[in-house]
This record gives C-alpha cells, sequence and structure tokens, in this order.
C-alpha cells in the first residue's frame, strides 16, 4: 500500500518525504539515510504484496524468489536461506517442501502463492 511504502521512504518518481516520523524499535528510520534503509529494508520491514499472483516473476522459480531479498540484504547466504525457506514451506503447509522451491509461479495454486508470499516474508 502507499502508507507501507511510504514508511519505508518509497515515493513515486520525483516526491520527497518533508516531514514526520516513522519509528522502528525506538529509532526514526527515516534519518537513518540511504545506507541505513537499505539496513532495514527487507531485513527487519519486509512487503507482502495484496496479489501475490502478480507480484512473483513469471519466468523465475520460487525459491530464487523467496530467498532473494535475505541473501541481497547480507541476512544470510544463499544455502541457509533456502534451508530456511524449506522450513517455512513445511510450516505454512505446503506440498513437498524440499522441492516446492523449483516450481514457476504459474505450476501453484493462488493460494500456495499466498503462502510462498508470506515466506518471502518471514525469510529473513
Amino acid at each position: 500500500s502507499t502508507i507501507g511504502l511510504s514508511s519505508m521512504a518509497y515515493g513515486r518518481g520525483g516526491c520527497q518525504i518533508t516531514g514526520g516520523e516513522v519509528f522502528l524499535n525506538g529509532r526514526d528510520i527515516l534519518k537513518a539515510g540511504a545506507r541505513g534503509l537499505r539496513a532495514v529494508r527487507g531485513a527487519e520491514v519486509t512487503y507482502v504484496a495484496q496479489s501475490a499472483a502478480a507480484a512473483f516473476n513469471p519466468a523465475k522459480k520460487l525459491m530464487e524468489q523467496v530467498t532473494e531479498a535475505a541473501v541481497h540484504h547480507g541476512c544470510c547466504s544463499r544455502a541457509e536461506a533456502e534451508a530456511r525457506a524449506i522450513v517455512l514451506f513445511e510450516k505454512l503447509g505446503l506440498p513437498k517442501p524440499e522441492s516446492f522451491g523449483e516450481r514457476y509461479p504459474h505450476q501453484v495454486s493462488g493460494g500456495q502463492l499466498q503462502r510462498a508470499m508470506t515466506a518471502m516474508a518471514l525469510c529473513p
């Protein structure tokens, strides 16, 4: 949503935050600067899209997409992120958790995509 994205200082092209505060764990993240925001995004705060079907890249396997933020933000190695994702797939009731991530978005149901999106948010 616009509120969620703006609280993480993501503005539409040409928009700037001109005032206000956004506190996370006692610190104003708007004063953290670009580097501080990069450290928070994907590690402490994640985004869950309303439409999982529209959010996933159809050309990439689910595992790559679920682990991407954790690896990109340096939360863990790819192997650690994949192991964590498999545990999350199991906890979220996804079928065959060990191989679920090898599927493409069009190969699973809408409900399974929503749970994969939840796994993506929890993976870090």
